[in-house]
């Protein structure tokens, strides 16, 4: 808050009058400890704020970019993004450890015995594990959709214990029809959790894909975009494992491809082994303009790292799926296929801005300007790296610590988990022209 000045006039007044009166050296000095003392205690809270304000910048706010706050990530609090503190500073900060086990883990989850420390959120007491002789000591308890085959539940401790339903893929019958059948919608299951970790928005703990925010001025560097793009020599580029599946994205690019040439590179089209990961990125990068970063399913909220993890490559993305995508990325940063009637429409447009380089060059610099953030998880057994997962699970595991350390706000029990799961939020592609 600011002074006013009609105030520090007066002020400056008194202690000119006051300055002229104390003549004693010791009186001078007495009346000025006690007056800084004062002021002090008055301005301490704005003290303490410009001090916290100064640590935020070191802090990611997990924010969708610049969105009002009805349409913000509500769901995530702030996480430090850099700071890695040692395992025994954690220890000697709280004497409770908040424990969060993952009982049936995704295949991305590691194998952890032990208790490994979250390290990057504020809360200080939170640890993972996928050993269940902690069952009876964890504050949270994770059960991943797709892994879950138990009949019966095991027996919960300690009825605080919050139990989470997670997954990462739709849970709906038009796209994983086995769904229907699995063991949460039994009557023995489906009223014993708490919490919902999906990437859904409408999840308690809404775990995205990703997130693009915009750059610090740190991020921002000069680079000669336009030599870039000049110096690429191919359109579009689309590299693809699944053939086949409920977002007909193959059926699509088959439509696509009458008006424009798509390179198709994975198992559909060119082989490009998956050890070579590195290498394919760059070659896209130096080579092409443009990017398919097209969804298996059409589903509200279901953005992956097809689309977040191709967004910081120096080519704009053309993002094809159910979600909202301007909701969660800065629009004009990327192009969307529902802003055009047809493939021709679509393909019109693509050659429009492969042939006007600054129409290209006003997207491109646009996107310079954000960044996606998201985590590369692998799977490691016996040293080998057999699985790669992209997801920016961080924030959703710094949600939950936040939570368990604030259960008397967040402490709640779904009725009918399956239920909520039904809510019909995928649908048919119907742009098939």
């Amino acid at each position: 808050m600011q002074d006013k000045p009609g105030n520090c006039n007066l002020w400056n007044e008194f202690l000119d009058l006051i300055r002229k009166i104390l003549t004693i050296p010791r009186l001078v000095f007495l009346v000025t400890t006690v007056t800084l003392i004062y002021f002090t205690i008055l301005l301490l809270p704005g003290l303490k704020w410009r001090m916290e304000g100064k640590l935020l910048p070191s802090l990611t706010q997990t924010k969708v970019y610049e969105l009002n706050s009805e349409t913000e990530h509500k769901k995530l609090h702030t996480y430090i993004d850099g700071r890695l503190t040692s395992e025994n500073e954690i220890n000697t900060t709280y004497k409770d450890r908040n424990i969060m086990l993952w009982y049936v883990p995704p295949r991305y989850v590691n194998n952890t015995p032990n208790l490994e420390p979250i390290k990057a959120c504020p809360e200080r007491n939170c640890f993972t594990t996928t050993n269940k002789k902690y069952m009876k000591d964890a504050a949270a308890v994770f059960f991943n959709v797709q892994i879950m085959s138990i009949p019966q539940p095991p027996s919960r401790p300690d009825p605080k214990q919050i139990w989470i339903l997670h997954d990462t893929e739709p849970l709906e019958d038009f796209y994983t029809p086995w769904i229907r059948n699995n063991v949460f919608r039994k009557p023995q299951w489906r009223h014993l959790f708490n919490w919902t970790m999906l990437y859904r928005n409408d999840s308690d703990i809404s775990a995205a894909y990703g997130l693009v925010r915009k750059k610090t001025p740190n991020e921002l560097f000069t680079r000669d975009l336009d030599l870039l793009v000049k110096n690429k020599t191919k359109n579009i580029a689309w590299l693809v494992s699944m053939c086949n599946n409920q977002g007909k994205r193959m059926e699509y690019v088959k439509l696509l491809q009458k008006y424009i040439k798509v390179d198709i590179y994975g198992a559909c089209g060119t082989n490009w082994p998956r050890s070579k990961d590195a290498e394919f990125h760059q070659m896209i990068n130096s080579t092409y303009k443009f990017y398919l970063a097209f969804e298996s399913a059409f589903c509200e909220d279901y953005i992956t790292e097809k689309f977040y993890r191709n967004y910081n490559g120096d080519y704009i993305l053309v993002a094809r799926g159910g979600g909202n995508y301007t909701k969660y990325i800065p629009a004009g940063t990327f192009i969307d296929t529902r802003d055009f009637n047809t493939t021709k429409d679509l393909a019109d447009h693509l050659h429009y801005l492969n042939k006007n380089h600054e129409a290209y060059m006003e997207i491109l610099r646009k996107k310079d300007l954000y960044i996606s953030m998201y985590e590369r998880l692998d799977t490691v057994v016996n040293n080998n790296i057999v699985f790669i997962h992209y997801q920016y699970e961080t924030p959703a595991l710094c949600e939950i610590c936040y939570r368990i350390n604030n259960l008397q706000i967040y402490s709640k029990t779904i009725p009918r988990v399956d239920e909520w799961f039904d809510k019909k939020l995928c649908y048919p592609p119907s742009d098939l022209k």
